[in-house]
């Protein structure tokens, strides 16, 4: 009787150390392949990706002092270097010893510039056009980080009151003071926003991606084979990249409150420029209108604080498609984007000597 009733456990159990083997034979199999893609493509190797600190009170987010970093994109749109200096700012120049007299550039992903090299970017190639020295303070973070960078120079010895502030339209703009009564809908910044189903799987992918060659690898694949990358699309398992356009309800109240941080951080300044880029919701999709509207509206009221602006759309929109200013998979600017953005900066300093 024992002996049966052995047997019939047996039975029920074997499924499960079936299941039990062929998952750990699975999970075996996946670092096995991991650690070989780390060693055959040491360029994916997440411990060698770009990486920041995140701030902390009055700390900004850096990356790490002395460091470099790969940055690369698992589509193809661009494979660069990003060196740290002592202060974790991507800067081969010492902000700690900028005068009264240079530049500081502070924004976020866009004037850090993500996916070009630096010598590329915006920054580097103003301080080409004008006399002064530019410091770039830019990070991946949004407009209430803003301040903190600026701060952060003035700690480390900068007096960093010429400030030339980028205003990203696709993230920036949103509702800084929420209270439970408002209806009117914008998104805010990346560490504002609430999580949800979507964000969640975003997340998920963004720390595969930053932590996995095997997945890396994988997704990489995908996006380069066109049967495979259309099916993953139709699976909902990879966005097309005009379809991760923000598209913003146009909100009064959320441009008031952006322009009013704006008007903050100006404050201590002494000369302060507001650079506002244009979404591309003005030339894809199916709200341009109401994102120009969004647009004119935003500029029309930093200028009516008395701020100096300048605004990149008409710049953007002189000259070759607008969109071909930004990488074809990724929502940022080409060297050419930035060389434009660069131009248009040094027209209004320009203009801002000669009526001073």
């Amino acid at each position: 009787m024992n002996r049966v009733a052995a047997v019939q456990r047996l039975q029920i159990f074997r499924p499960l150390y079936r299941l039990l083997m062929g998952v750990m034979g699975l999970v075996f199999a996946m670092l096995v392949a991991e650690y070989g893609i780390r060693l055959a493509h040491p360029e994916i190797d997440p411990n060698v990706q770009i990486q920041f600190i995140e701030g902390r009170g009055d700390q900004p987010t850096l990356g790490a002092p002395g460091s470099e970093k790969r940055q690369i994109k698992n589509t193809g749109d661009f494979d660069v270097m990003v060196r740290f200096n002592q202060h974790g700012l991507r800067d081969s120049k010492d902000v700690s010893k900028a005068t009264d007299s240079d530049w500081v550039v502070v924004g976020d992903s866009y004037f850090f510039g993500w996916g070009v090299e630096e010598q590329d970017r915006l920054s580097e190639q103003l301080d080409l056009l004008i006399e002064p020295a530019v410091f770039n303070l830019a990070m991946p973070t949004g407009l209430p980080d803003y301040g903190m960078l600026i701060g952060y120079a003035r700690r480390l010895g900068a007096p960093a009151d010429r400030v030339i502030m980028g205003l990203t339209m696709e993230d920036d703009v949103a509702l800084y003071e929420q209270n439970p009564t408002d209806s009117e809908v914008e998104s805010g910044p990346p560490s504002q926003v609430q999580p949800n189903g979507a964000n969640l799987f975003l997340r998920l992918k963004a720390k595969l991606l930053q932590n996995s060659a095997l997945y890396f690898m994988a997704t990489s694949i995908v996006h380069h084979h066109e049967m495979i990358r259309d099916m993953a699309i139709a699976a909902g398992l990879i966005r097309p990249n005009l379809q991760g356009v923000h598209q913003h309800e146009f909100s009064q109240a959320a441009i008031d409150q952006t322009v009013a941080e704006i008007v903050k951080i100006s404050m201590k300044a002494r000369d302060f420029l507001v650079v506002v880029l244009p979404s591309r919701a003005l030339w894809v999709g199916d709200h341009q209108a109401d994102e120009a509207r969004r647009h004119a509206t935003i500029i029309q009221g930093l200028r009516d604080q008395g701020l100096m602006v300048v605004d990149l759309k008409p710049h953007f929109e002189n000259g070759q498609p607008p969109m071909e200013l930004f990488f074809t998979n990724d929502g940022h600017w080409r060297p050419s984007g930035h060389a434009r953005a660069a131009q248009a900066i040094e027209a209004t300093l320009r203009k801002m000597e000669s009526a001073q």
